[in-house]
């Protein structure tokens, strides 16, 4: 068998990061993929634990995916409003975006795939392809590439198919060189059937004496010798970069390690605690007073009324119960290390929280954490959603930079406004610590009050109303009191009330003159 080529092989570096990936992919797969993955992520028990008892545990042993809640609960805040497509982007990529990959999907929902990605792998990668069939000596303009329906579109890829990189600082920033993917080209097989080929393509940015970036593409032909052929030859292509965009870096962790290392000890608790109360509620039958090796002898048939009779007078026949004192001690380790995984994920994903009292402070504190990285990772995806569409509009030779601009939500719903944050902010703004803006602000980041609400208009409309400083309550109470003091110097209740009630409105058009 042949020798695998340098170029269908992965990097140190490469092996590092799916090593460290691998976790956290596993988890994407579900209970299934886990049940799977086998000892990698739930050791035997110990050598006593054959092979039938250890499947017959794995399968019965539960997976709560608190990984996939905390991705799910990211990619929910972010897009629980639509990206906003700008203005500034050309009219012919708006276009293009509602069919970003040519296989009909969205804009919007190939970046949701994208952040999923990002979360579950801490790389989210996708290229911007142009299909630009070259010919020798031709000269196309962008009116030709039109007519023969030729455009940019984005075609996402998975980190594992990630072989190798390589990058070169250029005018003092890092620049990707080289970039090694693995492919799988579906080829027909006969008239009805279809075959996997492997193929490995490689980009490369300009060279000194090209100006444009080239590719070229390999074939395994032969899996059973190993052998490889050249798809196409190095190649320039119509860009001067490798028109590849990346959310996250291509050897980086997931972001979400640390649950993810918890949620695998929660894994495997669950397991033993679900043996235990297996063995505790299944009693063993127990023979004493008779030697291991007379055991068949002594031990007779057993009766319809499943009774036991004993042969030997000596032997009592009973049943050995497990006691069950580590079960507590199991559900209070999985309880402990959930709390854990509380304090780590983002807000609002678990419906279980730390016991004991939480403070207004630390509710902030742990939120402005869990905002930060949450943050972090919005502004990461519209990076990456602008960069994709500065090169559409490179392929389309608009200019540098003549993409357009995305925004993505990032007011985060997570934390609903609890009244001892009310309490804290009216405690604030009395004693003179934040103003009425900042409160109002934050009333608006915990979705007290709606986000189309403007500050400055609010404060016009308020000074608009005018209120009238005694009220309603206060005037009645006022008309009824001068009243009752007329009906005692003799008027009646009738002529009383209506007296009051003229001096009131007397009263009420002098303060307007006044005001006036």
């Amino acid at each position: 068998m042949a020798d695998t080529p340098d170029y269908a092989k992965t990097s140190a570096r490469i092996d590092t990061a799916r090593e460290r990936r691998h976790l956290c992919e596993t988890m994407r797969g579900g209970r299934a993929a886990m049940i799977k993955a086998r000892e990698t992520y739930l050791p035997r028990l110990g050598p006593l634990e054959t092979e039938a008892r250890y499947k017959a545990r794995l399968i019965l042993t539960p997976f709560a995916n608190f990984l996939a809640e905390a991705v799910g609960f990211s990619v929910g805040q972010v897009f629980s409003k639509a990206p906003k497509w700008g203005a500034d982007i050309p009219g012919d990529i708006v276009t293009m975006v509602e069919n970003v990959d040519l296989c009909g999907n969205h804009g919007d929902l190939f970046l949701m795939d994208l952040f999923r990605d990002y979360w579950y792998t801490g790389l989210g990668l996708f290229l911007v392809d142009m299909p630009r069939p070259r010919i020798e000596g031709e000269r196309r303009t962008i009116a030709d590439e039109q007519s023969l329906g030729l455009r940019p579109y984005w075609v996402r890829y998975r980190a594992d198919q990630v072989l190798g990189y390589r990058e070169t600082i250029v005018r003092g920033r890092s620049v990707l060189s080289q970039l090694r993917l693995d492919l799988i080209e579906v080829l027909p097989d006969g008239e009805y059937l279809d075959k996997d080929e492997r193929r490995v393509r490689v980009y490369w940015s300009p060279d000194g004496d090209i100006g444009l970036a080239s590719f070229a593409e390999f074939a395994l032909v032969k899996p059973e010798s190993n052998e490889w052929a050249v798809v196409t030859d190095r190649s320039p292509i119509d860009i001067n970069e490798i028109p590849v965009v990346t959310l996250g870096g291509l050897s980086a962790p997931p972001p979400l390690q640390d649950l993810a290392d918890l949620n695998v000890q929660d894994f495997q608790l669950g397991s033993t605690l679900r043996n235990i109360e297996h063995v505790a509620n299944v009693p063993i039958p127990t023979v004493t007073g008779v030697a291991p090796d007379t055991l068949k002898e002594a031990l007779g048939a057993w009766a319809v009324d499943s009774i036991c009779a004993l042969q030997d007078p000596a032997a009592t026949f009973g049943y050995w119960e497990h006691s069950g004192k580590c079960i507590d001690g199991l559900k209070a380790s999985i309880a402990t290390n959930r709390e854990e995984m509380a304090r780590r994920a983002l807000r609002s994903m678990l419906e279980s929280r730390p016991s004991g009292d939480v403070t207004a402070t630390s509710d902030i504190l742990n939120a402005g954490r869990t905002y930060s990285q949450l943050a972090e990772g919005t502004r990461k995806l519209q990076d990456a959603a602008e960069n994709g569409l500065r090169l559409m509009a490179k392929w389309l030779k608009k200019g540098e930079d003549k993409g357009g601009q995305v925004q993505l939500n990032q007011r985060f719903s997570a934390l609903p406004m609890k009244e001892q944050a009310r309490e804290w902010l009216d405690w604030a703004v009395s004693k003179g610590l934040i103003s009425k803006q900042t409160a109002f602000g934050e009333a608006q980041r915990y979705e007290a009050l709606s986000d189309t609400i403007v500050w400055e208009d609010e404060q016009e409309r308020i000074k608009a109303e005018e209120p009238d400083p005694m009220g309603e309550a206060g005037r009645q109470g006022a008309v009824m009191r001068r009243a009752l003091a007329l009906a005692k110097g003799g008027m009646s209740e009738d002529e009383a009330m209506a007296k009051a009630e003229a001096e009131m409105d007397g009263l009420d058009d002098a303060v307007e003159d006044a005001a006036a």
